[in-house]
């Protein structure tokens, strides 16, 4: 049987580290649309009641981690919310890639070299979660 948030906040208080309170903050941000984060949603986020986050968040405005917009509603201080991207591609001459209001002309080896760093990237990231799977399993 699935519990519900207030079956969840009859427990009483818990601890919540304020990396917990960060990712609530970071992975609604990074949705789409954005979404700021008001103390009472990250308590229901967690499963606690809201006198447990209060602490953290603090913690997290006095050490710069989250930034506030407007009385009561925060966001991570140092990642930027998702820009619309395109790519036009014309075969055999330059393609036109599109972020945001950036708009940029590339050759066909320019895009060819974007794609070879864009894969190194991708490489590292899927090689930590490997890893970090691995050394779950051998535990």
């Amino acid at each position: 049987m699935m519990q519900t948030i207030k079956s969840a906040r009859k427990r009483g208080p818990t601890l919540v580290s304020k990396n917990q309170v960060l990712q609530v903050i970071v992975d609604r941000f990074c949705a789409s649309p954005v979404q700021y984060s008001t103390r009472q949603q990250i308590a229901d986020e967690l499963c606690v009641p809201s006198t447990v986050i209060n602490d953290q968040v603090d913690r997290l405005k006095a050490d710069g981690s989250i930034t506030t917009t407007f009385n009561g509603h925060f966001f991570p201080a140092h990642i930027r919310a998702d820009r619309p991207m395109s790519l036009t591609r014309n075969p055999g001459r330059e393609s036109i890639l599109e972020i945001g209001e950036t708009c940029e002309h590339l050759s066909p080896g320019e895009i060819r070299e974007l794609i070879h760093l864009l894969g190194g990237i991708t490489r590292s990231e899927v090689r930590s979660e490997i890893l970090a799977i691995k050394r779950e399993m051998e535990a």
